[in-house]
């Protein structure tokens, strides 16, 4: 009987340290490898997205356009900054990508997502998502301190969308 309850309470100890490991392992900065994700920080990026992001961005008509413009925004200056103002602060107003029209609002994920989560899910969105051969040669990952440096700023939805009239996207 003392052995029943000794190897009950090592599996309960394992499972505990198993589901630990498993919340840090999201928490933890991306690991990136030159300009792409890491085998491992590219499926759970892909997770969170699919979960998070998936509904609006690929599969409601915003989703073409998404896929395809998004590594317009690496092409020019403040581009990937607008990106993580974007999905920190939301963004509302009338856009437009690849030729179609959208007006909608974004609503804010600060509180959603740590800053390593929004690198990956921004990385992901520029690098997956068939994106990846649309990128330009210098591309740089967005990385969790880049995120920091923004989530320290405050901005309204009307204030990203102004960031975003201001990048001349081609």
């Amino acid at each position: 009987m003392r052995q029943a309850i000794i190897l009950f309470l090592l599996l309960l100890s394992l499972s505990m340290l198993s589901a630990c490991s498993n919340e840090a392992a999201i928490a933890d900065p991306p690991t990136f490898s030159g300009n792409r994700l890491s085998t491992t920080d590219f499926a759970t990026a892909k997770a969170l997205f699919e979960s998070n992001c998936q509904s609006c961005h690929v599969n409601a008509p915003v989703g073409p356009a998404f896929k395809s413009h998004l590594p317009a925004f690496t092409k020019v200056a403040n581009g990937q900054t607008y990106l993580i103002n974007a999905l920190l602060f939301g963004v509302e107003g009338p856009i437009t990508a690849n030729g179609q029209d959208f007006n909608s609002v974004m609503a804010s994920r600060a509180n959603d997502f740590s800053d390593s989560e929004v690198a990956l899910l921004l990385n992901y969105g520029l690098t997956g998502l068939d994106n990846s051969a649309l990128l330009p040669d210098d591309f740089k990952l967005i990385t969790s301190e880049d995120v920091a440096k923004e989530r320290q700023t405050s901005k309204t939805k009307s204030d990203v969308f102004a960031l975003r009239n201001a990048l001349e996207l081609p």
